[in-house]
């Protein structure tokens, strides 16, 4: 049994053979009252009908194909599309290698202890693509005046904040940066500003002493151009931590 390629030439050619035979079965049907001398006749009837069986198997047979090949059609777009979702995940996957993705880098005071003025300041990427360039500066906001001014000298100011080059970080880790010290006193406040890879990210980092224990609360806002208008990333708060009468966090 002669079979045709399983590819759209062969389709094509079954196609095109139902219908020619479909047309000549037509034609020839068509033509019988004229070759036929008496029409009463049993042969002439059995032709008749032989022919128009003939006729409705060729046009099954034709409607088969043309489902089997539209069955085909839809399955081969359906692989496709599932190829081309397969390499978009892998796409993705290798430009957040490569870049950092979604990810965002946030700096943390390790204060479990909570009751020294000399906390260890680390940065952290708890996401799962690992992030490159990072760098930052944090400064604290006390050391402007009311109108946004420095109330310090700009070499006074400089010197009170603290610009690092972390690098790279590996995804789910951090890395340690040194100590600082924190003033003496009941409250202190920090403004970030981090710039990665990937983009540019702002931190604004709250400590209040509660029973002689530091507490903290921090928010990553993504870009710092305009925060009000920026996404949250990540926001935590130690238990404890004083909140307002609506049980959040005061951040102005």
């Amino acid at each position: 049994m002669t079979e045709f390629p399983p590819d759209g030439v062969g389709v094509i050619v079954i196609k095109i053979v139902l219908q020619l035979f479909v047309g000549v079965t037509a034609i020839v049907a068509g033509l019988l009252d004229y070759v036929s001398p008496d029409r009463r006749t049993s042969k002439f009837r059995k032709l008749r009908n032989l022919l128009l069986v003939l006729m409705v198997c060729s046009l099954g047979a034709s409607i088969l194909v043309v489902i089997d090949d539209e069955k085909s059609k839809g399955q081969e777009i359906a692989d496709l599309k599932s190829q081309i979702s397969g390499l978009k995940v892998q796409l993705e996957s290798t430009n957040n290698s490569v870049t950092g993705g979604k990810n965002f880098p946030y700096v943390n005071l390790d204060i479990d202890r909570g009751d020294f003025n000399d906390p260890m300041l680390v940065a952290a990427n708890t996401g799962d693509s690992p992030l490159y360039d990072i760098s930052f500066r944090m400064y604290d906001p006390s050391d402007y005046g009311p109108s946004k001014k420095p109330t310090k000298s700009f070499e006074e100011f400089m010197g009170r904040s603290m610009n690092r080059e972390v690098g790279n970080l590996n995804p789910g880790s951090i890395k340690t940066l040194g100590r600082i010290n924190l003033k003496d006193a009941d409250s202190q406040s920090f403004e970030i500003t981090i710039i990665a890879r990937n983009g540019k990210f702002t931190e604004r980092y709250k400590l209040q002493r509660v029973g002689g224990i530091w507490k903290r609360a921090f928010r990553v806002h993504s870009g710092y151009l305009n925060r009000e208008k920026s996404s949250i990333l990540h926001e935590h708060v130690d238990p404890g931590y004083p909140l307002d009468e609506g049980g959040k966090v005061r951040w102005e």
